[in-house]
This record gives structure tokens, C-alpha cells and sequence, in this order.
């Protein structure tokens, strides 16, 4: 167990606590803890074991020995009487958006509701409404928040999706006679969210039967039967599809279990008016590839990531798709995280572990001075900061690392650091990270305030949105994007797993607006760096091409860049 996973151990006990006890000290006690392992350089279970612990501020006899438990059993007797205590549903309410445990205990204590269908329903009956401390806005809210549910239900997050992906390839390659694993659907199309595993698997018809009884095995299959459809689920609970087919069908095969149903629809219909029927049977044997399947009705091939049902066919009849950005583009990494904020390694670290993956430059953008949440750098922080750098790039040249911030966009529209200090930056990226409640135009007025500064060259993950968490702030994206246009600025596609904002759907409309789009991963260490290829297999749904990403761009040229809209 490292830190991070004890720091989450303390604060679901803290969590388990204000459900449970009347005594918010405690609980709170229990959640500065968390925060304060989390900024712990000595090894924490080790200060955990020798009692060190208690030497720090906050850390109690109990905390102590909860701490010293935790390190030697991975938990403590208080936290298992606890989860025993608090049933699944209470802390499935807690995934609402607003829904704190206040007031999650209160619905269960107070009207025994243990799931997110018991609230649906009072809410539906105004139970609320008169309720102290809820009342007709917040009741409308809990609504909202659990349709939200109801739409992410059965959807993983893109990362994890891969994760489970490669896992099942690594038992499916245990079996014999299999020429080719591909993973189709959702995944495959480059979706920011993925429901299940769709699986072609080529092999030799031959070797059908024997693979299916195998394979049955893997998926936890019951019965195999004839079928060469097999239907499963994971332990992660990803529900699986798994066709087998040869090297004759393998291209029909994939064209339908790539979708999407739009795409299909649109394709059937556009297939009908050349004379060709648009089925598995009928398509079978008969073409050696996807793209021979789109060439022999009349149209350019259709990348996968682009079959979404939306304009694809109609460009496709007038030619050939511009080149994506792929990961082989890529020369540095903007919008990263050091230890001098909420990141968990150091300048020398993260570029080090850039360069080694064959970057150029890493651009650190750590946070302001109001988001003392994050630790937000005072400016006098900052300017220590700076001579780091300088420091490390003599030692490490010719990679760079150029100075940037994560500027707070206050509630105004105003930045969290004067023009003096912003001045300073090589670049500077701009995110709201407070007062998420707001309209449509305040949301938007806001944002194109603050690409009006001159010293703001980025704008960070500009809906807030979390996947299948909560939905972002809502915006005027066109309005935002004519704004960062006319200013010469650029938006961000956040790479985060839980981000992936700006939205992919919006990407043709910054590039026709002449928006660049840097791929940024927002990394707090070193493996979150990778997170850039997670945006670039999304990006490519735009798709988004290489010259209008500054994640291609040399040094010089992004500082060119920086440098050319009024700083």
C-alpha cells in the first residue's frame, strides 16, 4: 500500500465517520491526515511502524495507531466495523453531484433511503421539498444528478477500458491457433468512454470449435454451443462480445462490430443507392479490407475513430480524410504538474522521464495562488521555481523545460496572478477550478475574459467536465472558440482520462477557426505524462492535424507562437 492508497483509506474513514457520528472534529481530523500523507516525503509506513508518525502535527494517539495498523494489515478494526455499518447504497447517494455526507446521512437516517431508486422517487413526489436544509432547488439537483448516472451506467472510462483490454488479450494469447485479436466498438473508434468489449478474433475455421470451448472458460461462458458470438463478463465487470472469423471474413467482420449504429445506418442507406446490400452475409468473402469495402462503394475510407454517424459519409464521398495526428508526432508536453504544487515529482523527474520517451521539451504549469487546495504558488514561489529551471535545463540541454502556470480564472473573469508576474511565463494556461454554478453566458463571458488577457495563451479544460462524474459547466463553446480565434489563442484538449476536454466533437470547428489544440495531459507525475497518447488516440476522432497542435511543435516554435498574440 503506498501513500496515496493510505491517504484514500483515511479519508473514505472519514467519509464513514460524518455518516455515522455526530462529531465533525474527528472526521476532519481524519481527512487533514489524508492530506498531510499525501504530502509526506519520508516513506509513510515507516513513520507508521516506529510511531514517528505522532511527531507531526495532527497525528493523535488513535490516528497513530490506525496509521501503524494500516501499514502492517492494509486497514484497521475501526474502518471494518465502519463499512459494515453504512450500507453500499448510502455511499452509492454520495456519487451525486452536491450530494455531501450530511446530507446523505441525512436521507438515510432520516428517511432510511439506501438507494439511488428510493430518492429518484421521493424526489418525483416532492418529499424534499419541505425537508430543512433540502428544498425544491436541491431536490431538482439530486434529479439531474442521478439521470446523470442512469446515462454513465455500463460505461468505463477509456483508460480502464484498455486496462481490462489487455489483460483478456494476454489470456486469449495463452490459446492456440489465433492469427489475429482486434479490439472493435467504441474502443476501437477512440471513444472517451467505452460500454463493452467487442472482440474479433481471426483464426482458422478449424480451429472454431476447440477456441470456442476455450474461450468459453475465459468469459465464464456456460455453454459454448455452435455460436461463433460469445458473451461474457470480466471481473472488472466489463460485459465482452467475442466474434471468431478467418482471414476471408475478417473485414466484414470488423466493419459491423466497429460501428457505430449511426454509422452502420448511414452506410446501409448510402450503400442501397449504389445497388449494394449492406449485410454481414452479404459482404462476407468478398473483400480483403475495410477500406476495399468503402472503395467499392464509391468512397474514401473511413478511419475507424470517425465512424460516429455524423457528416463522415458525405466527406468521404468528396475524397480522401486529412492526415490525423498520431503519437509519432509528438515533440513536447504541455500543462504538467510538479511536487512545488499538487504533482508528486520533481522538474528534474518529469524531465528526465520526457526526454527518455524521446520528447523535446515539458512545459510546467503549476498552480496559482487561490488554489490552496492544490498548493498554489505564491509569486515568490514561482520566482524560486523559475531558477530551478534554469538550473536543470543548463544540466539536461537540449531539452527544455519552459516555465508556465495553471492561472486560476477567478469568478470575474480576472486572473489569479497580476499582468507583472504572468509576463514572466513562457506560457500561460488558463482553468477555472471554482464557481462551477453559473449560466450559460456567465460561464461564457467569463472564459472569453479571460482570453482577452494578453498574458494567456491556453485555455485549460474549458467545461470543468469529469466523465461519468458530472457534467461540466455549460458554455457557448462556439462563442469561446470565435473568441480564443480573434484573440490568436488556443484551447486545450485535456488528456486526462477523467477530462478529455475540449470535447473531440468540437475539434473541426477550432481548426476551421485556425485554434490551435495542444494535447495536454495535466500530469501530477511522471506515468500521468503518458496520458498525452490517451488524448492523441481521442484527438483523432477530430480529427485534429499536426499542424494545429503545439504538442508538435518545436520549442521555438511554441515560444514563437506564444509570443505572437500581444504579450
Amino acid at each position: 500500500m503506498d501513500k496515496h492508497e493510505a491517504a484514500e483509506a483515511l479519508e473514505f474513514f472519514a467519509t464513514l465517520l460524518e455518516l455515522t457520528e455526530d462529531n465533525p472534529f474527528r472526521a476532519r481530523a481524519y481527512a487533514n491526515a489524508a492530506r498531510t500523507l499525501e504530502g509526506l516525503e519520508e516513506p509513510w509506513d515507516e513513520l507508521a511502524r516506529s510511531g514517528r508518525i505522532a511527531e507531526y502535527k495532527g497525528f493523535g494517539k488513535s490516528l497513530a495507531a490506525a496509521l501503524k495498523q494500516l501499514a502492517e494489515t492494509e486497514t484497521f478494526p475501526e474502518l471494518d466495523d465502519l463499512r459494515t455499518k453504512v450500507p453500499e447504497g448510502v455511499l452509492e447517494l454520495m456519487r451525486i453531484p452536491g450530494m455531501g455526507p450530511k446530507k446523505a446521512r441525512t436521507l438515510w437516517q432520516g428517511l432510511h433511503i439506501t438507494s439511488l431508486g428510493q430518492l429518484e422517487y421521493v424526489c418525483r413526489v416532492n418529499r424534499l421539498i419541505d425537508l430543512p436544509g433540502f428544498g425544491l432547488k436541491t431536490q431538482q439537483k439530486f434529479l439531474e444528478g442521478i439521470a446523470f448516472l442512469r446515462r454513465a451506467e455500463g460505461r468505463h472510462l477509456r483508460h480502464h477500458a484498455l486496462e481490462a483490454a489487455v489483460e483478456l488479450e494476454k489470456s486469449l494469447r495463452g490459446l492456440g491457433g489465433i492469427e489475429k485479436i482486434i479490439f472493435a466498438g467504441s474502443l476501437r473508434r477512440g471513444s472517451e468512454t467505452v460500454g463493452d468489449l467487442d472482440v474479433v478474433i481471426q483464426t482458422p475455421p478449424v480451429k472454431h470449435a476447440s477456441l470456442r470451448r476455450e474461450i468459453a472458460k475465459i468469459l465464464a461462458v456456460e455453454e459454448a454451443g455452435e455460436s461463433n458470438l460469445l458473451k461474457g463478463r470480466t471481473e472488472e465487470g466489463f460485459e465482452i462480445e467475442l466474434g471468431l472469423c478467418d482471414a476471408a471474413t475478417i473485414a466484414s467482420t470488423l466493419i459491423f462490430a466497429t460501428g457505430s449504429k449511426a454509422h452502420l445506418e448511414q452506410l446501409a442507406s448510402h450503400a442501397k443507392n449504389c445497388g449494394i446490400e449492406l449485410t454481414e452475409d452479404n459482404l462476407k468473402g468478398r473483400f480483403s479490407s475495410e477500406d476495399d469495402i468503402y472503395r467499392a462503394l464509391r468512397l474514401a475510407p473511413i478511419p475507424p475513430e470517425l465512424r460516429e454517424g455524423r457528416d463522415e459519409i458525405e466527406q468521404a464521398r468528396k475524397g480522401a480524410f486529412p492526415a490525423a495526428i498520431c503519437a509519432e508526432n509528438l515533440r513536447g508536453i504541455l500543462h504538467v504538474h510538479s511536487n512545488y504544487s499538487d504533482g508528486r515529482a520533481t522538474l528534474r523527474e518529469l524531465a528526465k522521464a520526457a526526454q527518455a520517451r524521446g520528447f523535446q521539451f515539458v512545459g510546467i504549469a503549476d498552480h496559482s495562488q487561490s488554489a490552496a487546495y492544490a498548493g498554489g504558488l505564491m509569486p515568490e514561489r514561482v520566482k524560486e521555481q523559475w531558477k530551478e529551471i534554469d538550473k536543470v535545463n543548463a544540466e539536461i540541454a537540449p531539452f527544455r523545460i519552459l516555465k508556465g502556470t495553471e492561472v486560476d480564472i477567478l469568478t470575474d473573469g480576472s486572473l489569479d496572478f497580476d499582468d507583472t508576474l504572468l509576463a514572466g511565463f513562457d506560457f500561460v494556461v488558463a482553468s477555472i477550478h471554482s464557481g462551477f454554478r453559473m449560466t450559460k453566458e456567465a460561464a461564457t463571458e467569463r472564459l472569453c475574459r479571460a482570453l482577452e488577457n494578453p498574458h494567456v495563451d491556453i485555455l485549460g479544460h474549458p467545461t470543468g467536465r469529469l466523465l461519468l462524474a458530472r457534467d461540466g459547466y455549460p458554455i457557448n463553446t462556439e462563442a469561446i472558440i470565435e473568441c480564443a480565434a480573434r484573440h490568436g489563442k488556443g484551447i486545450e484538449m485535456n488528456c486526462s482520462p477523467y477530462r478529455l476536454d475540449l470535447d473531440w466533437r468540437f475539434l473541426k470547428m477550432a481548426q476551421e477557426a485556425a485554434v490551435p489544440v495542444p494535447l495536454c495531459p495535466d500530469a501530477h507525475d511522471v506515468e500521468t505524462l503518458w496520458d498525452i497518447f490517451l488524448g492523441v488516440q481521442v484527438a483523432r476522432k477530430g480529427p485534429l492535424q499536426v499542424k494545429m497542435c503545439p504538442s508538435t511543435w518545436t520549442a521555438d516554435e511554441f515560444l514563437a507562437w506564444t509570443k505572437s498574440h500581444g504579450k
